[in-house]
């Protein structure tokens, strides 16, 4: 419907053809105005609002992953050199009982 104008203003009939008749709705009246190209502009504020939140969130997930990689990366290249304390590995597993 973003391509209305005035000239395709007026009103539409819906025909249907069945058993070999065809019926005709009662008609849509179309009336294309001022007021009807405002509402249609003012419809898409929502849907610029958010495709920003939208652009905005993503840049700032793609932000926040390369600095948690920086991080990761900057801590295993201190701790290549150094022994680890058995104690202290996070490789192994995690168990959970549900009571």
């Amino acid at each position: 419907m973003r391509n209305l104008n005035t000239s395709k203003a007026g009103t539409y009939y819906c025909a249907v053809a069945t058993c070999g008749r065809i019926l005709f709705g009662n008609g849509t009246k179309l009336d294309i105005g001022q007021y009807g190209q405002n509402r249609a502009s003012s419809s898409d504020k929502p849907v610029y609002f958010l495709t920003g939140a939208l652009v905005f969130t993503t840049i700032l997930c793609v932000l926040l992953a390369l600095s948690l990689f920086k991080l990761h990366k900057r801590i295993s290249s201190q701790n290549t050199g150094t022994p680890t304390d058995p104690s202290c590995d996070m490789t192994g597993s995690v168990s959970f009982i549900i009571i």
